[in-house]
C-alpha cells in the first residue's frame, strides 16, 4: 500500500502533528508499505523531520496530490482544511483518512471515519483520537515509582513548564511569571525547537521570592528530564497524553473547542487537570490549581494516568487503515 501523510505545522500550529505523522510513517514502512510525508508549513520550523518534503505553498501540495494514482491512501493530520486543499480532497479519487477532527465544509465522498469523537455527530468530520487510539510522537517512558516518590519527598517542588514545539503566543513567559509570583518551587522551562521569543525574558520576567527558573531546550531526552519533576504545566496537545501515560501529573491551559475536546478523555479519567484559557483571569486560576496539587492529588493523578489503556496506537492506526483498504 502507498500511504501519503500530510501534516500542518510550524510557528503557529506547533510540531505535534509532524511528530505523530513521523512515527506513523516509520510504522508503515516497518510493515512493508511505501510512505511519504508532506509537511505543510504555517511559519518557520526547525528542525525539519528527516525525509519529509517541506511545502510552504498549498497550491504545490494540491499539485502533488493530483499527481498520485488511485492506489494511494492520503492520511491527513491537521485541525483545519480549507480552500484549494479542501476542494482537492473533496474531489479526490484517492481515499482520504483524517487523524484528528478537521473542519470540512462539505461531505468528502472518499472519507473513512475510523472513530467517532465524544459529542461529535457530524459524519463529515473523520478522526482518530482518544485513549484507545492515541498516536504519540515518541515512545512513552514510564517514570519509576521510586523516582516519583523521591520527587514528592523533596523539600523543593520541581515543576516542568512546556508549551510544545512553538508556543506562538508565548504562554510560557506568562505562565512562568504567574507561577513564580505565587508558588515556592523550582520551575524547569522546556522550550521547543520552533520557540522564537526572547529566552532571557524568562529569567528576567519579574520573578520574586525563592522560585528558581531553569531554561532548557527540548531534545530527544525530554522525558528523561521531565521525569525529574513532580508535575507538568503545559498547553495540551500530544504532551498531555505523553505525560499521562508516563505517570506524570499535568495541568494544561487550553482554549475551548476542538483542542479541549481532544483532551476530554484524559480529563474524565482524572489523569490531567484543565484550566479554561477563555474564562476570566485564567492565569490566576492556573496559580490556584497548581498551588493545590498536594501529595495526595499528585498520586491520584499519577495512578489515573498509569491506568489508561496504553496500546500501540501507531500500530493500531496503520492496522485500521490496512483493514479498510
Amino acid at each position: 500500500m502507498n500511504l501519503l501523510f500530510i501534516a500542518r505545522g510550524g510557528e503557529r500550529t506547533g510540531l505535534g502533528h509532524f511528530a505523530r505523522s513521523c512515527r506513523l510513517v516509520e510504522t508503515a514502512r516497518r510493515r512493508g508499505h511505501e510512505a511519504e510525508l508532506f509537511c505543510l508549513l504555517d511559519g518557520p520550523m526547525s528542525p525539519v523531520p528527516d525525509g519529509a518534503q517541506v511545502i510552504a505553498d498549498e497550491a504545490e501540495l494540491v499539485g502533488a496530490l493530483r499527481s498520485r494514482s488511485s492506489d494511494h491512501v492520503i492520511v491527513v493530520d491537521m485541525l483545519v482544511v480549507r480552500g484549494a486543499l479542501e476542494r482537492a480532497l473533496e474531489t479526490s479519487l484517492v481515499p482520504v483518512v483524517a487523524l484528528c477532527p478537521v473542519a470540512a465544509g462539505a461531505a468528502w465522498p472518499s472519507l473513512v471515519i475510523l472513530r467517532s469523537a465524544p459529542d461529535c455527530h457530524d459524519e463529515r468530520i473523520p478522526h482518530l483520537i482518544g485513549v484507545e487510539f492515541t498516536v504519540l510522537g515518541q515512545p512513552v517512558m514510564r517514570i519509576p515509582e521510586a523516582t516519583f516518590a523521591k520527587r514528592l519527598d523533596s523539600p523543593v517542588r520541581r515543576i516542568a513548564v512546556c508549551f510544545g514545539g512553538a508556543d506562538p503566543d508565548n504562554e510560557t513567559l506568562t505562565t512562568v511569571r504567574a507561577l513564580a509570583s505565587r508558588i515556592d518551587a523550582r520551575l524547569e522551562v522546556f522550550l521547543g525547537p520552533a520557540y522564537s521569543h526572547d529566552e532571557a525574558a524568562l529569567q528576567l520576567g519579574g520573578h520574586a521570592g525563592p522560585t528558581v527558573v531553569k531554561v532548557l531546550r527540548v531534545d530527544d531526552g525530554l522525558w528523561a528530564q521531565l521525569g525529574r519533576s513532580s508535575a507538568l504545566v503545559g498547553g495540551g496537545g500530544l504532551l498531555a497524553y505523553e505525560a499521562a501515560y508516563s505517570g506524570l501529573p499535568s495541568v494544561h491551559l487550553v482554549a475551548r473547542g476542538i483542542r479541549r475536546q481532544m483532551l476530554a478523555p484524559l480529563e474524565e479519567s482524572g489523569a490531567i487537570l484543565l484550566v479554561d484559557r477563555d474564562a476570566g483571569e485564567p492565569y490566576r486560576r492556573l496559580q490556584e490549581v497548581v498551588a493545590g496539587l498536594d501529595r495526595e492529588a499528585l498520586q491520584e493523578m499519577r495512578r489515573a494516568g498509569l491506568a489508561l489503556p496504553l496500546g500501540d496506537g501507531h500500530v493500531r492506526c496503520i492496522q485500521a487503515i490496512e483493514d479498510r483498504f
